[in-house]
């Protein structure tokens, strides 16, 4: 409020200028709201204050004419400019003469930093009637505003009003707004339930369907890794997909469900709607038309209607792994609010020829296109019922995320990959317009492990006389047809545990084609070496076998033995309990 003090002071000249000509001039109350306060997004750029409106008496005479009010604003203004000469904006100043006065009048605000100004031509009043000035369209850069761990700031908006038809005077300030964030942190699900929402009947995509456990599903690369199907629609909410529309993906294996995002609202205001055509939906704002004539001017600049749009940006994603997500309706838990998704930030609606091939209205999705394995999805919010948004309601929608998995072509990441959401557009000349805040947190999702066999050799010996051979085959080439083994290949790591391991302690094999074996002599890699030795294979049916003897005594002690397996870490850990008491699949298997 300080600093809308000196700025206030600075208006004084203007003030003493009109302070001779008071004959007929109208006497200006504070300013009140016309709209209700609303929470404005921290992530918004353009964010819309609450309308005011302030009223001034004309006590006696006839009624002068000129006025001229300033506007300051607690927070810079970023009202879109609709007539390029002058820089006038939307920021829209209607004047009303009560009964027996004159014209509406309507000016158009010229904006400098926080402070919007407007002067013209009020409507003749008639004597003890009034002038009625209502102040729309004021937009201003929320993400300014410092958050705090309290209540929400507020914005607030200053007045200053001179001219001949008034009595110069600065008016009490209002309060148009609070700032808050406006998305809630992202959530992920597991699996789909079906939720008791109907189906939607243009898209046939369920509507209700909720998440049902946290966390996200994890999945394991082999040479020729293809996803399973889901072949029972039921059972994942209405999104299963037939055995035809399986085969057109790779490898025959259709899709599975990586993950369900929940994007919620942090305030219940934040999702808007265009549900009327006369309402602009992202913050109500009264719609200009370019060509169109207000307040003596011809726009050049117009201010579509648009609602609310939402961008999940993905990035980590292996290479290979195709990301899907649905274009039918999405509609809110608990609420008749809705998303769908859209072609771009500032793009149309996706329709059935923007999905996958074979794919019905029931399990309608579109691939996220990426680079170098970061890609985005831009939803927009949509009105599946009534005619206004809901208000009442922290609206939240859980979006599925299929993959299916390129054969041969899937490449194993260590990372996982990563989902944000944020508002849009992002740093861009369209209103509205957001930037990516704290709100814009990433959330990590699936990884893709690779298919390993790992192989522990409990002893082995170059030391006092003793050599241990060792062989490692491949058995991934089988007789047992389409129930057999993918015929896979790849290198071993031997990990070396004892006294005289070499530097550095592990040792890449040569490549171990399907079928074949792959023999080596630890005097030949690890020579003094005693103790034992884990072998981890990048491939799938890995076994191992270890002879122990004594060169060149062909009368010595030899012995051999199996390796044994131990179980796949990357689909159960390694457990520190004993196979007798440990869950099923856990322990380990020697021997064999």
């Amino acid at each position: 409020m300080a600093s809308f003090t000196k700025k206030v002071l600075g208006l004084a000249g203007v003030a003493s200028v009109f302070a001779g000509m008071a004959f007929g001039q109208g006497i200006c109350a504070a300013p009140t709201l016309v709209t209700g306060l609303g929470l404005l997004r921290a992530e918004g750029t353009t964010e819309q204050v609450a309308s005011t409106q302030f009223v001034c008496t004309n006590a006696a005479g006839s009624g002068a004419v000129g006025i001229a009010v300033s506007v300051f604003s607690s927070l810079p203004v970023t009202s879109k400019v609709v007539v390029n000469t002058g820089s006038k904006t939307e920021a829209t100043l209607t004047l009303t003469a009560s009964a027996g006065g004159g014209a509406v009048v309507v000016l158009l605000g010229t904006v400098s930093g926080s402070t919007i100004s407007f002067s013209g031509t009020a409507p003749l009043v008639a004597v003890g009637g009034t002038l009625t000035a209502v102040l729309t369209n004021v937009r201003v850069n929320a993400n300014s505003q410092a958050l705090g761990t309290g209540a929400p700031p507020p914005v607030t908006e200053a007045f200053f009003v001179a001219g001949p038809a008034v009595v110069p005077a600065s008016l009490a300030a209002a309060t148009v707004g609070y700032v808050t964030t406006g998305l809630a942190p992202l959530k992920l699900y597991k699996n789909l339930t079906n939720g008791a929402g109907p189906v939607d009947s243009a898209t046939g995509f369920p509507r209700g369907v909720t998440g049902s456990t946290a966390g996200f599903n994890t999945f394991v690369v082999c040479n020729n890794y293809s996803v399973k199907r889901d072949t029972d629609a039921t059972t994942a909410g209405g999104l299963g997909q037939s055995t035809a529309t399986a085969a057109t993906y790779a490898g025959g294996g259709g899709r599975s469900l990586a993950t369900v995002i929940e994007v919620g609202e942090a305030s219940t205001s934040a999702f808007h709607s265009v549900f009327t055509a006369a309402n602009g939906g992202e913050g109500a704002q009264t719609l200009y038309t370019a060509g169109a004539a207000v307040g003596g001017f011809t726009l050049d600049n117009g201010n579509a209607a648009i609602s609310t749009r939402i961008r999940l940006s993905f990035s980590n994603v292996p290479a290979g792994v195709t990301l899907l997500l649905p274009i039918g309706t999405v509609l809110s838990q608990g609420s008749t609010m809705a998303i769908q998704q859209i072609t771009s930030e500032t793009g149309t609606t996706a329709s059935a020829t923007d999905g996958l091939a074979g794919e019905s209205g029931t399990t309608q999705l579109r691939a996220v296109t990426l680079t170098a394995g970061a890609g985005s999805v831009v939803f927009q919010v949509t009105q599946t019922a009534g005619t206004t948004d809901d208000t009442t309601t922290l609206d939240k929608f859980h979006i599925p995320v299929f993959i299916i998995a390129a054969a041969n072509a899937t490449t194993a990441s260590s990372t996982a990959f990563s989902v944000s959401a944020s508002f849009g557009p992002i740093a861009s000349t369209s209103f509205p317009s957001f930037v990516i805040g704290a709100s814009t947190a990433a959330v990590t999702a699936s990884t893709f492990s690779s298919c390993t066999t790992s192989l522990l050799f409990p002893f082995v010996t170059n030391q006092q006389g003793f050599d241990t051979g060792l062989a490692i085959s491949n058995t991934s080439t089988d007789p047992f047809g389409t129930s057999g083994a993918t015929a896979q290949a790849g290198t071993c790591s031997l990990n070396f545990y004892g006294t005289g391991a070499p530097t550095p302690a592990s040792i890449t094999t040569a490549n171990v084609v399907s079928g074949t074996v792959l023999p080596l002599v630890v005097s030949g890699v690890a020579a003094g070496f005693q103790g034992y030795v884990i072998a981890q294979c990048n491939f799938q049916y890995a076994h191992g076998f270890a002879f122990i003897t004594s060169f060149p005594n062909a009368n010595a002690v030899a012995q051999g033995y199996l390796a044994g397996v131990i179980p796949d870490v990357n689909q159960s850990p390694r457990s520190a309990n004993p196979s007798a008491i440990a869950a099923a699949g856990s322990g380990e298997t020697l021997g064999n």
